[in-house]
């Protein structure tokens, strides 16, 4: 069975954007002697998936190209929840307004690659709440933003999770957990 995965970078308070919807705070603080021998392959992790779910605000805020490959390659699928009932326009890229833990259900049990959830904050909670996510890659930056859009809402059910692996490259950590008392593969 395909995987969903959550996978990406919060600040030590938890914020996935400060309180302008801004992001340009993801990076690393430069410093290398930390670093582990190995890092994260962002490049294979994305091999690893064939569809990606994003809310429409995370749509609309990504800058031009950024999941290109998504766009571009007819094997992958991008599917961008909205309340709107219009066309992306784009072959590969779907609009979705419907019940998104029903669709995730549904995509879990079609034959494919792992389902990259790369937000929001919202698209993660409700899943979160369901119990569908089988695994977390979060990318700790080196920074507390203070305010904004935090990850993880109030409300969640208590998740028990196993550390898989980390890495650390120029102060960030990068740590993947799978649920406790799933199997891992």
């Amino acid at each position: 069975m395909r995987k969903v995965i959550v996978n990406l970078a919060i600040s030590l308070d938890g914020r996935i954007a400060d309180a302008n919807n801004q992001f340009d705070w993801i990076h690393g603080d430069g410093n290398l002697s930390h670093n582990t021998a190995g890092s994260f392959d962002f490049s294979e992790f994305i091999k690893s998936c064939d569809t990606l779910i994003l809310g429409k605000t995370a749509y609309d805020d990504l800058p031009p190209g950024s999941f290109e490959l998504y766009e571009v390659n007819k094997d992958k699928k991008m599917i961008v929840l909205t309340h709107s009932t219009e066309a992306s326009g784009i072959d590969n890229v779907e609009f979705f307004n419907g019940d998104l833990s029903l669709l995730v259900k549904e995509l879990k049990e079609v034959e494919g690659k792992n389902i990259w959830v790369f937000g929001g904050a919202s698209v993660c909670n409700i899943l979160i709440k369901e119990d569908l996510i089988d695994q977390y890659i979060i990318g700790i930056i080196p920074v507390i933003v203070g305010n904004g859009m935090r990850l993880f809402s109030d409300g969640n059910p208590l998740l028990e999770l196993h550390l898989e692996h980390y890495t650390i490259e120029e102060g960030i950590v990068i740590l993947i957990y799978s649920r406790k008392n799933r199997k891992t593969e």
